[in-house]
């Protein structure tokens, strides 16, 4: 069956040049790996298309700045779950069940949006000050994590909740 061109989480072009995004992976987002950013259905189909590059970049620079002002790391994708950067919808709609109130387009599946937390010494509240302070748009605050994202605002005023 063919796939459908119009979406871009289950459509890839076969012959599609991998090394291009080798390069800016390598060069701008040193500290990332991709097992860290994309779910585990997007790595496998090297849908590395799928993430915002200027969200990643904003979470490169917040990481450096964390870890400046703490001296401890940034990490995405912790925990257990292997869906905590940018997901398909499939995995989207996977999260949603399980958790409820999950939105269905949420800004993981549009590549703008990470749940981050300290290697140590993990404070969500403290995360969520620095990331409100540096300039994200979406902010969520759960006991292990923190969700960032970079939405739109119009006031540029950012969307806090707690969970």
């Amino acid at each position: 069956m063919p796939r459908d061109k119009t979406d871009l989480y289950t459509y890839a072009e076969p012959d599609v040049e991998l090394a291009p995004y080798q390069f800016i992976w390598e060069h701008h987002f040193p500290n990332f790996s991709k097992e860290e950013i994309f779910s585990p259905e997007l790595l496998a189909k090297k849908l590395f298309h799928t993430v915002d590059i200027e969200s990643l970049a904003k979470l490169q620079r917040f990481r450096d700045y964390v870890f400046n002002a703490t001296r401890v790391g940034l990490v995405v994708n912790h925990g257990n779950s292997k869906l905590r950067g940018v997901r398909s919808l499939a995995e989207q709609a996977e999260v949603a069940k399980k958790y409820g109130g999950a939105e269905t387009l949420s800004m993981h599946c549009q590549g703008k949006a990470f749940d981050v937390s300290m290697w140590s010494n993990h404070n969500s509240d403290q995360l969520a000050k620095m990331a409100i302070t540096f300039g994200f748009t979406g902010v969520g605050v759960y006991p292990t994590f923190v969700h960032l994202d970079t939405r739109f605002s119009f006031d540029g005023v950012p969307v806090v909740w707690y969970r």
